[in-house]
Formats: C-alpha cells, sequence, structure tokens
C-alpha cells in the first residue's frame, strides 16, 4: 500500500475545476478573508482562506471524481501545524502529534477492515484529509469534527439512496467542508 499515491498534476486539477469552481473557490477564500475584521490575525486569517479554497477544491473533486488531490491535502498538514505553531510551542507538538496519531490509526483501520471485508472502507484521501484536520483543530475538536463528517455522510446517503454510486461515498466532501467550519470557530474562539 502506497500512502502517497495520487498523481493529480497541477495543469490536470486547473482543468478539474470549471471556471464556475472557480469562481467558487475564490468567492470562498474572500468570504473568509473578512474574518480579518472580527479581529483575527493576517496570519491566520490568510491560512484559513487557503483553507476554505482547499475544502472547495477538495470537495468538488471528490464528488465528482472520488479524489482528494494530494496536491492540495497533503499542504494542509504543514499549514495547520504552522497555525498551531502560533500559538505556542506545547500547542504545536499536540497537534503534530495528533496528526501522526490519527493517521497510524486510521491506517490501521483501513488495513483491519481490508483484512475483514476483502475490500477497501476508507479512502487514503480521506486519511490524508483527517491528518491534515488533526493538525489544525486539534485533539479537543477531533472526535466531534469526525462525527459530524461522518453523521453528514450518513445523511447524504440516506437522502440520496436511490443514487447508489459503485465508487462509494464521496467521504470528502464533509471532511473539508467540517475542516474549515472547525478551524474558523477554533480560531474565533481564541481571537476572543
Amino acid at each position: 500500500m502506497r500512502f502517497f499515491q495520487s498523481s493529480t498534476k497541477p495543469r490536470q486539477l486547473w482543468h478539474m475545476l470549471t471556471p464556475k469552481d472557480r469562481g467558487l473557490i475564490a468567492a470562498a477564500m474572500a468570504a473568509t478573508g473578512m474574518l480579518w475584521f472580527a479581529g483575527v490575525s493576517p496570519v491566520e486569517t490568510l491560512l484559513l482562506a487557503l483553507l476554505a479554497g482547499s475544502a472547495v477544491v477538495i470537495a468538488l473533486c471528490d464528488l465528482r471524481h472520488r479524489i482528494i488531490p494530494d496536491l492540495i491535502s497533503l499542504p494542509l498538514v504543514p499549514a495547520g501545524i504552522g497555525l498551531a505553531a502560533g500559538q505556542g510551542h506545547e500547542v504545536l507538538l499536540v497537534h503534530a502529534a495528533t496528526a501522526a496519531v490519527a493517521a497510524a490509526l486510521l491506517l490501521a483501520l483501513r488495513a483491519g477492515h481490508y483484512r475483514l471485508r476483502q475490500r477497501t472502507g476508507l479512502g487514503l484521501g480521506d486519511i490524508k484529509l483527517v491528518t491534515a484536520a488533526a493538525a489544525w483543530i486539534g485533539p479537543l475538536y477531533l472526535a466531534n469534527y469526525i462525527l459530524l463528517s461522518a453523521l453528514s455522510a450518513l445523511g447524504d446517503v440516506v437522502i440520496r439512496r436511490s443514487d447508489r454510486d459503485p465508487r462509494g461515498i464521496p467521504f470528502g466532501v464533509p471532511l473539508a467542508l467540517w475542516l474549515w467550519v472547525f478551524a474558523v470557530f477554533m480560531v474565533l474562539q481564541q481571537s476572543h
């Protein structure tokens, strides 16, 4: 099993997105940039705006193509750790350790599911995205993040049950969007 197997190139990714998609990404980033007016530091605002754009790209790619491009998800890990570093050395270590433990546990869960069912139940892109989320939001919010993401995906399956897709559930959509929500909530809570 290769952890880094997504081979989406920047040019391919650009062509996967329509002009309307690019406008949506820009709007999400601009709307998140308004957090600066709410007292969020410029660096945190920039990081959250980049997260917003990344979340939209990930959601669109996973929804349409069932891939979460490494090109977008992997840089979110150091960005989340960078955000944590602004809160001090101890927070940095906790968030980095949380990301490492989350990745290890989810990889073990993936392997265990495969051994039991002889099919993959959790994609590597999903694991990388949860790892990024752990770096951004740390251990305090991680369980709630995973729960809300799972409930959102389950709700989508229930609502669209007649629309069965053999490619599986696009779990990256709720994972990406809830990551943005939790990260904004966490930053706003800390800035006040």
